[in-house]
């Protein structure tokens, strides 16, 4: 009797896994618009969280606290008892019913004028039309850079040569359903933000790719308007900056503003680069020290902080000139090549 065998093929080898998306730093297109609109309004609504710590831990407002929960304790019957030996815990009921409620009120107080600030922040006009507003052949030194990490849109950085230090209109209200000043969409162009991409180009080879490089370095960026006009006000600001947080140790804002700065002093006449910084950043002004910018006094018709919380914290104003940029990039490459 005879017997027949079966043989099967080898099963096809799995298909090799995608390779990981590179990290780069690279020109604003249409397509990230929602996005960068978004991590500037997360960005600035961080600042609530700090906002609130800041008021809790004031030493006016603790000792506030305990002296009324006491005061509390002395009106109502929580007194220490022998016969009960919790009752050792009694004096903090009082500050804590003050503290309590106080926590959540602060948190109501300050939510509102930060919500308005952020409505206007993300209706301005040049994040409503970013492509038309920040376009840097009709203004040099204007573009949006952002940061890719891992395929996603993690960070964004706003050059604006067209209004550097001024106020921007913006198309939503404070409250809710209000709208802003008339007008805005029609003077930068209904469609602004769907019409085109960024004419300016960046390099994506190993000056921005973070893969190929150790630690956080920081990559020499080639500049990005290199074919855009001349800056005819001499000055250039940083309109909008954030990185989103769970990547921020990654130094992507360092990438950030090294590719700025860089494509910034790039263009023809641009001879300073300006920001208004914010009172809840995480860190301070370390970041802003750190590439070279000092405080100055505002100019003529630059906008002034507006005051946020409770106690009206402010930001302010720093710059940095070619000459100081130049320095202080040369020791960041310096610095790390050492480590």
């Amino acid at each position: 009797m005879s017997s027949t065998m079966t043989t099967t093929a080898p099963a096809t080898a799995a298909a090799a896994p995608a390779a990981p998306a590179e990290d780069v730093v690279r020109p604003f297109e249409a397509r990230d618009a929602k996005i960068v609109k978004m991590l500037i309004g997360q960005g600035f609504m961080e600042g609530l969280a700090i906002a609130n710590k800041r008021v809790m831990r004031h030493p006016v407002f603790l000792v506030l606290a305990i002296l009324l929960g006491l005061a509390l304790n002395r009106l109502l019957p929580f007194t220490v008892s022998p016969d009960i030996p919790l009752s050792s815990f009694t004096p903090l009921i009082g500050p804590c019913l003050i503290l309590l409620p106080s926590l959540a009120s602060i948190e109501y107080v300050q939510r509102w004028p930060f919500m308005a600030g952020m409505r206007q922040l993300i209706g301005g006009a040049d994040l409503v039309a970013p492509v038309k507003y920040y376009e840097p052949t009709a203004f040099g030194g204007s573009q949006i850079i952002v940061f890719e990490r891992q395929g996603d849109v993690s960070g964004v950085l706003a050059l604006d040569a067209r209004a550097p230090g001024k106020a921007v209109a913006s198309v939503l209200g404070a409250k809710e359903g209000e709208l802003g000043a008339p007008g805005v969409l029609d003077a930068r162009g209904k469609n602004g933000g769907k019409a085109k991409t960024v004419t300016a180009t960046a390099s994506k080879g190993p000056a921005h790719d973070l893969r190929q490089r150790k630690g956080a370095a920081v990559a020499a960026a080639e500049p990005t308007n290199a074919n855009a006009n001349a800056n005819s006000s001499g000055v250039v600001e940083i309109r909008h900056f954030t990185v989103d947080g769970p990547v921020r140790k990654y130094g992507i804002g360092t990438e950030l503003l090294v590719t700025a700065l860089d494509a910034a002093f790039a263009t023809p006449g641009t001879g300073r680069v300006i920001a208004l910084t914010s009172a809840f950043t995480d860190g301070g002004e370390h970041i802003w020290t750190k590439m070279g910018f000092a405080p100055v006094e505002p100019e003529a018709g630059w906008r002034a902080s507006a005051p946020l919380g409770l106690l009206k914290w402010t930001g302010r104003w720093v710059a940095v000139d070619k000459a100081t940029w130049e320095v202080r990039r040369t020791q960041l490459f310096a610095d790390h090549k050492t480590e």
